[in-house]
């Protein structure tokens, strides 16, 4: 594995224990979950909510990352 791929695959696994995300996390799901004003049940909800957090992070760390990786 070379060096770039080896530092990208550290920096991400490192990303998603960062201390706003792992400390606001939990309160942020169990906000999504409680809610009642929709149909779906709770598991319908927490896929919708996982698969939401999913894209964000893949969008704004993939951004990052095609903006970083050519100025390296």
């Amino acid at each position: 594995m070379n060096d770039t791929l080896f530092f990208a695959l550290t920096a991400g696994m490192v990303a998603a224990f960062n201390p706003c995300g792992f400390a606001l996390l939990p309160a942020y799901l169990a906000l999504l979950l409680s809610r009642t004003d929709t149909q779906r049940a709770p598991v319908g909800r927490a896929l919708a909510a996982s698969a939401a957090m999913t894209a964000g992070f893949v969008a704004v760390f993939g951004a990052f990352g095609l903006v970083v990786v050519p100025l390296a």
